[in-house]
């Protein structure tokens, strides 16, 4: 239930990233869950695996953020 609660909360935190860069939220909150649910699902190591999917999330709109500017 704790996994499923950081989860949510790494997609809002990504979603509020992404409003404040002027990206759709949308989009990168889903990406964020998506990325989440993979590194839960090959990484065994509980809550470590969250915080990678939501780091892997953050690394690439700043390689985005680098690419455009």
């Amino acid at each position: 239930m704790l996994g499923w609660i950081m989860i949510v909360a790494s997609v809002i935190v990504m979603a509020r990233v992404a409003e404040a860069e002027d990206r759709s939220s949308v989009l990168w909150g889903g990406l964020t869950l998506l990325l989440c649910l993979g590194a839960a699902s090959l990484i065994p190591l509980p809550f470590i695996n969250i915080f990678l999917g939501l780091a892997a999330s953050f690394c690439l709109m700043f390689g985005l953020n680098l690419m455009h500017d």
